[in-house]
């Protein structure tokens, strides 16, 4: 639980910061390269923490939800549909919308890790963010 609250913390003050240094579209150039690479060399650690086998579309967004139910967002799994209501890590931080898509690389690289032939879109609309995840 400190392991976890250290790291949220670290992207509440990460993104911010790298935004008022370098501005949103370098901050989400910088920021997502990294998360990216984040995401691809952490997913099989992530996968055993979290008991997924699989590497389906179906696993993954099961493996992002209890992620992100661990992290202490709120998320609804609906096949391979996750939604999540609010940015709970961020909640009361002002970032561009470039913070969150930088902070969404790390969703892309594990899932190109995980099946790279599966495709992930990404919505958000105001506070609710929606993944859907398809077999190519």
């Amino acid at each position: 639980k400190v392991e976890r609250a250290y790291a949220v913390e670290y992207v509440r003050s990460l993104l911010p910061t790298m935004t008022e240094l370098f501005g949103a579209a370098e901050m989400k150039a910088l920021v997502g390269r990294t998360a990216r690479l984040i995401g691809l060399q952490f997913h099989d650690d992530v996968m055993d923490l979290l008991g997924v086998v699989q590497r389906t579309p179906d696993s993954f967004a099961l493996l992002l939800a209890r992620l992100l139910a661990a992290q202490g967002e709120m998320v609804e799994l609906d096949g391979l549909v996750l939604r999540q209501e609010g940015w709970h890590a961020l909640h009361g931080i002002a970032v561009p919308e470039e913070a969150f898509e930088a902070w969404n690389e790390v969703v892309l690289g594990m899932a190109a890790a995980h099946d790279r032939f599966m495709t992930v879109t990404t919505r958000r609309d105001g506070n609710a963010i929606e993944w859907r995840f398809a077999a190519a």
